[in-house]
């Protein structure tokens, strides 16, 4: 399987993607096919510690796809910009499905028990959302920690691939990890 940060042919993604923008008829059904697999994983990964059935990565994945036909502000550049947004709607997709069932599990007077939130999150947030707003904070605050936690956490990429996406070495790849997480949990 392919990295999505990883170089690309000629003809493919970026490609697609400019095509799509411009309105070409089969761009975005070719798009589709190039980037199933790894939109997969990518919504696997924010999954994994969730119990599912099969399915329910699919239904993320298609319904972040629905969310990426909306994105008519965005001028696609590359695939790096379109996975990163991409990661960005899928984790956005769980906030929001988090928060619908939160809110029925309310309206029947019911408690949400931790364990039934079931996206991956650190320790020191008790519910999903929660993180996410904080990691929304921390973007504003620290850009490039907030995308360093999002490529990592969100993604699923290693720090050799968030250095060489975002231009940076392995060290202050380390480092923004560091400092992000640190400031995460002084926002929990």
């Amino acid at each position: 399987m392919t990295s999505a940060v990883e170089d690309e042919k000629p003809g493919s993604v970026t490609q697609l993607l400019n095509a799509w923008e411009v309105g070409e008829a089969l761009a975005e059904n070719r798009l589709m096919d190039e980037v199933y697999d790894d939109l997969r994983r990518i919504a696997a990964n924010q999954l994994r510690k969730r119990p599912r059935r099969k399915q329910e990565t699919t239904e993320l994945v298609n319904e972040a796809y629905l969310r990426l036909q909306q994105q008519n502000r965005v001028h696609w550049k590359c695939r790096k910009q379109f996975f990163s947004v991409a990661a960005r709607i899928i984790r956005r997709v769980i906030v929001d499905t988090e928060r619908h069932h939160a809110a029925a599990r309310r309206d029947q007077a019911q408690d949400v028990p931790l364990d039934t939130i079931h996206a991956r999150c650190p320790r020191d947030f008790p519910r999903w959302h929660a993180f996410c707003d904080a990691l929304d904070r921390l973007a504003v605050e620290q850009p490039d920690a907030a995308k360093v936690i999002e490529y990592k956490y969100f993604i699923g990429l290693k720090g050799k691939e968030i250095a060489e996406l975002m231009e940076i070495s392995e060290g202050r790849v380390s480092q923004l990890w560091n400092e992000g997480k640190m400031a995460l949990r002084t926002m929990a």
